[in-house]
């Protein structure tokens, strides 16, 4: 009983002391082993001729304050500042963008070019196959019009009217800037490399034998065979011409 008394009565006088000392501005080092310890951080100058630093009194702006920072102030202070990139981080992060662009953007732009050369020869074979099986179907002979100065492409039949054909030349298709028909040969006629190309399907269902000649704007040319007796279209990545 005497024992709890005496602790109580030390604890008591070791916080008297401690206040004690606070009120008298001198501050006891940190115990080891307490990282939330607090360090006395002064915002303005002792006065003169004091050691001591008394509590401000009210309105008395001048007068000392101390500020107590933990140990994870200052490490949460020092975090703050060494957040962001250097100027040397950032030249190198856009110096591997470029370089990556450097690469990717020609890929990028054959991949869209074969994607058109893709899509003409798909639009091609599919256009083949149906104008041969409606000649057949309908009894009326089905013509393909291609006109090789503008590179349009358009689908007229022998029981259209003037003003129709005119009408389907309007809303007929174009290809990619990227591809253009260069010429459409015939085996007797031969090359016909302006105006207007017309390729004819016939109701007994056979059609005209020709080639088509495509290119594309790095200079690779292609080319369409139509048999006349065949619904499939051979496609060719080169310029191929009728033997004479």
């Amino acid at each position: 009983m005497r024992n709890k008394t005496s602790d109580k009565l030390g604890k008591f006088f070791s916080r008297k002391h401690q206040h004690a000392l606070h009120s008298e501005g001198k501050h006891p080092p940190p115990s080891k082993g307490d990282s939330g310890a607090a360090y006395p951080l002064f915002l303005s100058e002792r006065v003169p001729g004091h050691g001591k630093h008394p509590h401000p009194s009210k309105g008395d702006s001048d007068a000392s304050c101390p500020v107590f920072l933990s140990k994870r102030d200052f490490r949460s202070a020092d975090h703050t500042k060494s957040e962001g990139y250097t100027l040397i981080e950032l030249i190198a992060v856009i110096a591997v963008i470029a370089l990556t662009m450097f690469f990717v953007i020609p890929r990028f732009q054959e991949t869209m070019t074969g994607n058109q050369t893709q899509k003409a020869a798909r639009w091609i074979m599919f256009k083949v196959q149906t104008l041969k099986e409606n000649a057949v179907r309908k009894q009326i002979r089905h013509t393909l019009h291609i006109n090789l100065d503008s590179g349009g492409l358009w689908i007229g039949n022998e029981s259209m009217k003037e003003e129709a054909l005119s009408d389907a030349e309007e809303k007929g298709h174009e290809f990619a800037e990227t591809i253009r028909v260069t010429d459409v040969e015939y085996p007797i006629q031969g090359k016909v490399e302006a105006g207007t190309a017309d390729i004819c399907f016939y109701k007994n269902g056979y059609s005209d034998k020709v080639l088509i000649h495509m290119e594309d704007d790095d200079n690779r040319q292609f080319t369409f065979l139509i048999e006349p007796f065949l619904s499939k279209v051979k496609m060719y990545d080169e310029y191929v011409e009728f033997e004479r």
